[in-house]
Order: C-alpha cells, then sequence, then structure tokens
C-alpha cells in the first residue's frame, strides 16, 4: 500500500518537476547570455560619485591621499565613465578642470 501512494505521489508531481526544471533551466540560460554585458560595464553612478567625491574634498581643503594621485584617480574614474556612456560629460569635465588647476 505504502509503495502505490509513493509512485502515485511521484506521478502526480511529474509536470510540476518537468515544469520546475525548464524554468530552472531558462533561467539559467538567461543568466549566462546576460552575464557579458553586466560584467564588460562598469557601474556608471559609481564613478561619477568617485569623481563627484574627490572633487568635493579638494574644494572643501581636504586632500584624499595626495594632490597627484587624486588627480589620478580623478581621471581614471573620468575616463571610465566616460567610455560607459555617461551623461553627466560637461559636469565631470568641469571638476576635472577645477582639479588640475589647483
Amino acid at each position: 500500500m505504502l509503495g502505490s501512494v509513493f509512485a502515485k505521489s511521484l506521478r502526480d508531481l511529474r509536470r510540476s518537476f518537468a515544469g520546475w526544471s525548464l524554468g530552472l533551466a531558462g533561467y539559467v540560460a538567461l543568466i549566462v547570455a546576460v552575464y557579458p554585458t553586466i560584467r564588460d560595464n562598469p557601474d556608471q553612478l559609481s564613478l561619477f560619485i568617485g569623481v563627484e567625491w574627490l572633487f568635493n574634498a579638494h574644494r572643501a581643503g581636504f586632500v584624499v591621499h595626495d594632490r597627484a594621485e587624486d588627480r589620478r584617480l580623478a581621471h581614471a574614474y573620468a575616463e571610465q565613465y566616460l567610455k560607459a556612456g555617461g551623461l553627466n560629460e560637461p559636469l565631470v569635465k568641469q571638476w576635472l578642470g577645477y582639479l588640475d588647476k589647483e
């Protein structure tokens, strides 16, 4: 009797198991297809905030590392931000101009 109950429960669940398996396989395929796009594009907001933070620190009279290193970091962040298609290009260039004149 217990064997027939177990067999019936497996038969009842076979469609849902197949559905869940196909859904999970589709999800994994989607993640594998999209991941290279996410990996190759830096986070624009983080790069923008990095340049802004260095600008605001220097404008307030503080130095994070030293002036040359801060300038180098700001230019590196700005270059990646602009390469990623950041929308605030004029503002970022203005900040870099301020840091370069210091």
